[in-house]
């Protein structure tokens, strides 16, 4: 999955689908930030670096399918 794309593909998929949701529920986001700078840039993190939860969630999902298959 690595190699031919198709986890980055997945990926930015599921990125896509959040960002689409985000819209429903920009609302419920208060207008200040009030939390510590350490706890906002490890969302930041979640959210845009390398390992963010879009990428775990689209390998989770895909060692859970690989795993049913193997039973």
């Amino acid at each position: 999955m690595q190699r031919d794309g198709a986890l980055v593909r997945a990926s930015e998929q599921v990125s896509e689908i959040a960002r689409a949701e985000a819209v429903g529920i920009a609302h419920f986001r208060p207008p200040t930030a009030d939390i510590p700078a350490d706890a906002w840039q490890t969302i930041v993190r979640y959210v845009d670096g390398p390992f963010r939860v879009s990428r775990m969630v689209t390998l989770g999902h895909g060692l859970a399918h690989w795993l049913a298959t193997d039973e």
